[in-house]
């Protein structure tokens, strides 16, 4: 067959067009819909839902918030109220009759799961102790002090220091156990002759009593340009082996800084040395153990912190928080030295607050009279009476008696109104989970009268509810797990040394590991469980951004129907933070491993740029997510507009969201930009996910953790899916050709052991070994040690020995470095690029590969501002090939070229072009055709006059005329008033030509090129619209509108509110919302028409 031939291609992907041109509700995207500080109206409500339904969003997800909206509405209406009854029956019933899916966040706020009617008992929990000396023969019995009832992170330390408490939370208490131990150093902390301070103290606390081994009040402890410094001081030289500090400082948005901090120590108390870092963590109590030391005196030296840079664009106020640049005081709470040796940080190891890496910090192993031993501690639970007498002493020596219990974290759902806030439900506890659900749905039923009627689906944001190490029930669920009692190691919880300090590490990774199993299973899955019960479909991201508290994220959402991630907006030449990159890929491994339809995203969330996003800047950035494995947007944020607001209306907070709402300047032409997301989503929900690499990334840390701050080190050119042991042990198989086949389809040639997998426990250990005598590949570094006291070190030395015992399908990394091993493993198993995308240099190009039946699709993005001739080529032979537009909703064949086993072709990208290829694998005949790339006969500019027109929310900025087409707003639009540059809204540039000498015979094809447009523009030709472009090309079709003669064309151009809130905060009129946090002077941004505007002819 001749290439210049073009039969009729294969019709396996026919009955895909249909829905790709108009994508089902199934693909279409969801919003965030916040409803705002009891802002709420249903006639806005109506209006809102009508609008998106219109603009063809597939459903929303309701969510019920406080950010300190000014109130709009006459009326506030309150949580629970008939009002607000009202609202949900009225946001139901009009989501039914719109066929939207309708959506409810799992609890006021965005994290996580409480409310006003959550018990004290029903809370969060952490474990807390108190501490008593014995000393056999002893006059009296020892009284044991009752362990702190405070409810908050650590111990005494009450919530309202680290976090806002606007309802007063309750304290709750219960005993777990009393354990005795003999006696150690590092039990007690040492009383100083003297503690004094650097500068002047305040507060509730003086500098003397730092010692006294409680963690609250503070002493204030003003610092000298930045540092100061507080001295415990000993009349004689003094053996010290560790310290812990109380520095308890606020969490959250905006705070101050954490300070540095380190000890130091002196003979002399003159000259100084430091011993050891205190690094700051999520933590109010700082510890660390070191060599010992003696010296006479010991300083705390505490300097003003690094604060967060919250990035902000030019123009926009910063933010109101001049504590965040840190203060010249310090809050000091505890300063206590001890002579043994102690767990190494056992604050945060023990699951008070995370860090990024638990392996990091490993502590010294400690001289063995610094530990003891896990026989010799004896639970004397039961000799404890009412009145806090323990009846029982030893019968020799020195002892220390820890009387254990569980008080409350003190946890609010968050950000919510007031009348909404309570304590955030025990997330280890599926009893409570449950009872709260029957609860909080309870509400919703109220409200409908019927059940759920209405509302058919959950959604979990991601966690925010800090940490939690205990439960009623965990010793008991500790003991299933993990195989062993927990109460004789309960002291290394409190930092005293059991066994040794690796046993007492191990013991500590497997609470660790507990408490993310059972926020898995009795948060995620019963939630879960819930939903499915209920008929509702469950959303549930995770954890988001690094660590901010203990879990698994790829095993919190794997309950989920649709598993989900956050992707922040980003600069292009910038790109994205890793950790959003790692939540998205989490995210969709989920899907794929597990099986699930589809994978969600938090989409296109933005910070410190407030309306300045239109669907041409968002668009790379939703290229990205469906690059990265998404299939189903759920755009941030769409907040609820009563009827009352004035325009742009309701935010989430001035500074926090992409507003994507009814009143948006562009609101009227949304629908092209929903469409195309809709489209991507569409056919990226269809086949199976291909990959090369299953990606094992380890048993201690989340996916956000490990690749929080750097990708994963698989070479461009593969799919791969980021798995956890779970999916190893319950959803993957070896199929005969040896590859890893999942529950969701996807088959892997390549099991690579990264992350932390340098550590090892038995269990995986022994599926490894399963997985490569079934016949698979897997490649990885022998494995260090397990992390957990549950594996029998010979047990598992045996293990080990077996697995790298030269079984051929190992591919052992031994001397490759971390950075080469996905690629050097790739290369010994003789796997190629799955794609190769050959660009001009900084070329920034994503793909993701999905199977269809008897045909490839691949999804190309480009993220750069640039067009890109792109020379491709995709693993295996094609029998024909097409590229498919979401954008223009079209499918063309194009050419394509057998190489060496592969098929290549050439893309043209535009400037963050997109675009889907599909290589055709059956069919019959090979089916080729020449290029399809059109050419352009002649080009004719549309010279001035250019009319422009203004219409905008309460601006009438007097027409323009201007001799050829040119931004009214932006550089080089100086001239025109402040009226017009600060115009925000839809300019119309009209214009009048003649077809005389263009249309020179019948059959041709005639576009209309804009040039450049900010941001998008609706093309009225003679009075027919031909179209809305808002990406690039802005290029339309007008054969047929154009006629011979005389023409007339409108371009309607729509820029975003900047402007107009600029010119607000220029003018001091600060009536719009948002107006208030422009500066001044803040510039304008490019806004309409750049041209030229020209009428193409194209060969026939």
């Amino acid at each position: 067959m001749s290439d210049d031939a073009t039969p009729a291609l294969p019709s396996a992907a026919d009955a895909l067009f249909p829905g790709f041109a108009d994508p089902p509700v199934t693909a279409r995207p969801r919003v965030w819909w916040h409803w705002m500080d009891g802002n709420i109206d249903p006639a806005g409500i109506v209006k809102d839902l009508e609008w998106l339904s219109s603009s063809g969003a597939g459903g929303v997800q309701a969510f019920t918030g406080s950010m300190g909206i000014p109130q709009y509405t006459r009326e506030r209406v309150s949580f629970r109220s008939p009002a607000w009854q009202t609202a949900i029956s009225c946001a139901a019933s009009t989501s039914t009759r719109l066929g939207l899916e309708l959506a409810v966040a799992t609890s006021a706020g965005w994290s996580a799961t409480g409310g006003p009617w959550v018990a004290p008992h029903a809370g969060m929990k952490k474990l807390v102790w108190s501490t008593t000396a014995v000393t056999a023969g002893q006059p009296a019995l020892p009284r044991l002090a009752v362990p702190p009832s405070v409810s908050g992170p650590f111990q005494d330390v009450p919530f309202g220091a680290i976090r806002n408490d606007p309802v007063g939370v309750p304290e709750f208490y219960d005993d777990v156990a009393v354990l005795a131990l003999p006696r150690r150093g590092g039990h007690f902390q040492l009383t100083p002759s003297r503690v004094v301070a650097s500068g002047t103290t305040s507060g509730d606390r003086h500098p003397e009593s730092l010692a006294d081994g409680t963690f609250w009040p503070t002493a204030e402890v003003v610092a000298a340009s930045g540092t100061t410094w507080i001295t415990a001081e000993f009349d004689q030289p003094t053996h010290v082996s560790s310290v812990r500090v109380g520095l308890p400082a606020s969490r959250g948005f905006g705070v101050a800084p954490a300070p540095t901090a380190h000890v130091e120590a002196s003979t002399d108390g003159v000259t100084f040395s430091k011993v050891a870092d205190l690094p700051a963590s999520g933590s109010p109590v700082r510890s660390a153990s070191f060599p010992t030391i003696t010296a006479r005196c010991f300083r705390l030296v505490l300097e003003t912190g690094k604060g967060h840079e919250f990035p902000l664009v030019q123009g926009i106020k910063p933010l109101p928080f001049a504590a965040s640049k840190g203060g010249g005081t310090f809050k000091v709470s505890a300063f206590q030295l001890f002579s043994g040796g102690r767990v190494a940080r056992s604050e945060e190891k023990a699951g008070y607050a995370p860090v990024p890496d638990y392996y990091a910090l490993d502590g010294r192993t400690c001289h063995t009279s610094d530990a003891v031993q896990p026989q010799d501690i004896i639970d004397v639970t039961a000799f404890l009476g009412p009145d806090g007498i323990l009846d029982w002493t030893p019968d020799s020596g020195d002892w220390t008696i820890l009387r254990y219990g569980y008080s409350l974290t003190g946890h609010l759902n968050a950000p919510a109104p007031v009348d909404a806030t309570g304590l955030e439900v025990d997330k280890l506890d599926a009893a409570l989970v449950t009872r709260y659900f029957s609860d909080y749905l309870g509400f919703f039923e109220e409200a409908l009268g019927s059940g759920l009627d209405g509302v058919s689906a959950l959604l979990s944001d991601s966690i925010e509810s800090g940490p939690q190490n205990w439960t009623g029930a965990m010793r008991a669920e500790f003991m299933k797990r993990r195989g062993y009692d927990l109460l004789p190691w309960l002291p290394a919880i409190s930092g005293i040394v059991v066994g040794s300090a690796e046993q007492s590490d191990s013991f500590l990774w497997d609470l660790r590991k507990t408490i993310s199993e059972l926020l898995a299973e009795n948060h995620y899955g019963t939630i879960a469980d819930i939903a499915r019960e209920r008929g509702l479909t469950y959303y549930a991201e995770a954890l988001e951004d690094h660590r901010p508290q203990l879990g698994d994220d790829v095993g919190m959402r794997s309950y989920a129907d649709v598993p989900m991630g956050a992707m922040w907006c980003y600069e292009p030449d910038k790109g994205p933070q890793p950790t959003y990159v790692a939540d998205l890929r989490g995210a969709a491994s989920v899907a794929h491993v597990y099986g699930k339809a589809a994978t969600g995203a938090e989409s296109m969330s933005a910070f410190g740029k407030p309306f300045a996003f239109a669907p041409r800047t968002l668009k790379p950035i939703a290229d990205l997510e469906f690059a990265l494995g998404v299939n189903l947007l759920n755009i941030h944020t769409s907040p609820h507009q009563p009827e009352a607001v004035p325009k742009p209306g309701v935010t989430l907070s001035p500074y926090l969201g992409q507003s994507f709402t009814r009143n948006e300047t562009w609101a009227h032409a949304a629908k092209p930009w929903l469409d195309y997301l809709g489209r991507c989503s569409y056919l990226l929900q269809q086949g199976i996910y291909a990959a090369d690499v299953a990606y094992f990334y380890g048993e201690e840390a989340p996916v956000t953790g490990v690749f929080g701050d750097t990708a994963p080190e698989v070479p461009a050119g593969h799919g791969f899916d980021l798995i956890n042991l779970d999916g190893l042990l319950n959803h993957v198989t070896v199929t005969p050709a040896g590859g890893l086949l999942t529950t969701g389809g996807t088959t892997y040639r390549l099991l690579y052991l990264g992350g932390t997998s340098h550590r090892m426990t038995l269990r995986a250990v022994r599926r490894l070994i399963e997985l490569l005598q079934d016949g698979a590949l897997v490649a990885g570094w022998r494995p260090e040690r397990s992390p957990s006291q549950s594996d029998d070190p010979a047990e598992w030395s045996a293990a080990v020995d077996l697995l790298w015992g030269g079984h051929p399908g190992l591919i052992d990394l031994a001397g490759v470095a971390a950075e080469e091993g996905v690629s050097t493993a790739l290369a010994r198993a003789g796997v190629e690029p799955d794609w190769v995308m050959e660009a001009a240099a900084a070329a920034n190009l994503p793909v993701i590969h999905r199977q269809l039946p008897n045909a490839e699709l691949y999804f190309v993005s480009n993220q750069r501002e640039r067009a890109e001739q792109v020379s491709a080529s995709f693993r295996g032979t094609a029998t024909a090939a097409e590229c498919w537009d979401p954008v223009a909703a079209s499918r063309t064949p194009i050419a394509f070229r057998p190489e060496a086993g592969r098929t290549a072709v050439e893309l043209q990208l535009e400037p963050f072009g997109s675009a889907f290829v599909l290589l055709h694998r059956t069919g019959g005949a090979t089916v080729n055709v020449s290029d399809t790339s059109e050419e352009i006969a002649a080009a004719h500019t549309l010279e001035g006059p250019w009319e422009v027109t203004f219409d905008g929310d309460g601006q009438d900025p007097s027409a323009l005329v201007m001799p050829g087409v040119a931004p009214w707003a932006g550089p080089g639009a100086d001239a025109h008033g402040p009226d017009v540059t600060g115009f925000s809204g839809t300019g119309t540039y009209r214009h009048t030509f003649s077809t005389d000498g263009i249309l020179t015979g019948p059959g041709k094809r005639l576009l209309l090129d804009l040039g450049g447009v900010s941001e998008l523009a609706e093309v009225r030709v003679n009075g027919s619209t031909v179209g809305t472009l808002w990406t690039c090309p802005f290029r339309v079709d007008v054969t047929d509108a154009i006629r011979a003669g005389s023409n007339e064309v409108e371009i309607a151009v729509t820029n975003t509110w900047w402007n107009r809130l600029a010119g607000d905060a220029a003018e001091g009129n600060f009536a719009r919302p948002a107006a208030s946090i422009f500066e001044p002077d803040a510039p304008t941004m490019p806004a309409g028409l750049h041209g030229p505007v020209r009428l193409l002819v194209l060969d026939d």
